[in-house]
């Protein structure tokens, strides 16, 4: 088994244990959960790591250890099902990063850190290109200049206008309001107006009709629960600050998607 294969498969298996978490209701986890977190803990020591340690970046993989060694701890306590979701939600960022990095040693990348994505097939329009490559290195350019948190807004808010962008030019757009994603009012269930949609709505209907794939998507979801620490009552309450390893693992995330976004719109 090659080693990508080995990372879609820990990606996969952390994804299910992330939405075994998430579909229970009550808000401490219970000893059945617990104990699934151990063996996939477990799981990852003993048989997916030992396939992956002479052939990875170190630090990377020493980072997700660190990670895992932490769901050991929080499956010996009463840990709330959301923290626990959100370590979970680490390692996937983790295991994402690794698998980024070695397609790039395979000479798959096509999105380099100082080259922006060519956006022709995202917008029509020169100027509204001009701004999403401009935007595209002002995310990188407050990065290398250690603005983490403003780096991660950045990328969320250029990834949601994207998305916006092919959907304005979405040929049929009146099928975009008729899928299972589309967002709907609660209380009429008409199809909510697009300056209503979030980064969200944007993910989940961007995997129906086949722009990305479940996993990028997953993972995407990631830098919008953390680009909501734009606001400071979120980042005191939650007690968590974005710092470089965050923000270089949504960087990879982030250009992921553009690079399937990008794909998915080239001109055969």
């Amino acid at each position: 088994m090659s080693t990508i294969q080995v990372l879609d498969r820990a990606i996969n298996d952390i994804n299910g244990l992330r939405r075994f978490v998430r579909n229970q209701r009550n808000e401490r986890l219970s000893l059945d959960e617990k104990n699934t977190l151990k063996a996939q803990a477990m799981s990852w020591i003993e048989k997916t790591r030992p396939q992956l340690v002479k052939s990875v970046n170190s630090v990377l993989l020493q980072s997700i250890d660190d990670e895992i060694a932490s769901l050991l701890e929080l499956a010996e306590k009463s840990t709330r099902r959301s923290k626990t979701a959100e370590a979970i939600n680490i390692i996937i960022v983790r295991l994402q990063s690794l698998r980024r990095e070695e397609f790039s040693q395979a000479g798959n990348n096509q999105i380099t850190p100082l080259v922006a994505p060519n956006f022709n097939s995202i917008a029509s329009d020169k100027d509204m290109r001009n701004i999403l490559e401009r935007r595209w290195y002002e995310a990188y350019f407050s990065m290398e200049a250690k603005a983490y948190l403003a780096s991660s807004v950045m990328m969320g808010s250029l990834l949601e206008t994207v998305l916006l962008s092919l959907v304005i030019k979405y040929p049929n757009r009146s099928k975009l309001f008729k899928l299972k994603s589309t967002p709907k009012d609660k209380k009429t269930r008409k199809a909510l107006n697009l300056s209503d949609w979030t980064l969200n709505n944007y993910l989940d209907v961007a995997l129906e009709i086949g722009w990305i794939k479940k996993t990028t998507k997953d993972i995407g979801v990631i830098i919008r629960d953390y680009r909501n620490y734009i606001h400071p009552e979120k980042e005191y309450s939650n007690g968590i600050t974005i710092d470089e390893s965050d923000c270089r693992m949504f960087w990879v995330i982030f250009n992921e998607v553009l690079r399937q976004l990008v794909l998915a719109h080239k001109t055969p």
